[in-house]
């Protein structure tokens, strides 16, 4: 008796239960950085199929869709390295718009990672750190809490 209370107990923590598409939708929201993953990972696939479909069969550096998957992720992240480029006005309007994207990501970690570090301080030192005009000083240190 007392040996099957124990597996029912066990088989019910086992058990989990299964996430409706409302608490799906809602942890993305709540979380940043699920969904600027999936963001840019549509932004990749967006772009090497637009690579893929106007370069393909003009441009012999773009044989396969690897060769544009590399070139759109060389290009996002702003390396550039040069060995595969696009010569049709549709393959150049797709790196165009990858270039500012990947300036624009770059921006959006940069400012991300900035954030965080600012938190991190401000959490360490229990308050914001603010400047006050004082008369005879130029500015006054005082520690918010």
């Amino acid at each position: 008796m007392r040996k099957q209370k124990g597996r029912e107990k066990e088989d019910k923590k086992n058990k989990r239960r299964r996430m409706s598409t409302a608490e799906r939708w809602e942890i993305l929201r709540q979380n940043n950085n699920i969904t600027m993953v999936l963001i840019v990972i549509g932004i990749l696939a967006v772009s090497s199929l637009g690579a893929y479909f106007f370069e393909i069969g003009i441009n012999e550096r773009f044989k396969t869709i690897w060769d544009t998957v590399w070139w759109t992720i060389v290009t996002v992240t702003t390396v550039g390295y040069g060995d595969k480029y696009p010569i049709t006005v549709g393959g150049k309007i797709v790196g165009i718009m990858m270039m500012v994207m990947g300036v624009a990501t770059v921006g959006i970690v940069t400012g991300r990672i900035a954030s965080f570090l600012v938190d991190k301080q401000i959490k360490a030192r229990g308050g914001l750190i603010v400047l006050e005009k004082k008369k005879g000083a130029l500015y006054h240190l005082r520690l918010e809490s």
